[in-house]
C-alpha cells in the first residue's frame, strides 16, 4: 500500500507550482487569443481561397497545442512534488 505525502511543500516548490501554472495559463490564453484573430482574419477572406483554408489550418493546429500544453504542465507537477528539481539543484 502507497504512503500518502504528508510532507508540506517547500517555499521553492509553492514558488515552482505557481510559475508553472501561471505559464501553462497564460500560454493557453495566448492560443486561444492567437486564435481568436485568426479567425477573424479568416472570415475577411473569401472563403474559396488558398490563404482563407491556410488560416482555418493554422488555427487548428494551434488549438491543438493546449492539450499538450496542460499534460507538460501535470508532468511538471508530478516533477516538483517529487523533488527531482530540489535534488538536481545540489549537483
Amino acid at each position: 500500500m502507497k504512503q500518502a505525502n504528508t510532507e508540506a511543500l517547500t517555499a521553492s516548490q509553492t514558488a515552482r507550482l505557481k510559475n508553472a501554472l501561471l505559464g501553462a495559463v497564460s500560454a493557453t490564453l495566448l492560443r486561444i487569443l492567437l486564435a481568436a484573430a485568426l479567425w477573424r482574419l479568416r472570415f475577411s477572406l473569401a472563403p474559396d481561397t488558398f490563404f482563407s483554408r491556410l488560416l482555418f489550418l493554422i488555427l487548428l493546429l494551434d488549438l491543438g497545442t493546449i492539450v499538450p500544453i496542460w499534460i507538460c504542465f501535470k508532468s511538471r507537477l508530478n516533477e516538483i512534488k517529487g523533488g527531482e528539481e530540489d535534488a538536481a539543484a545540489q549537483y
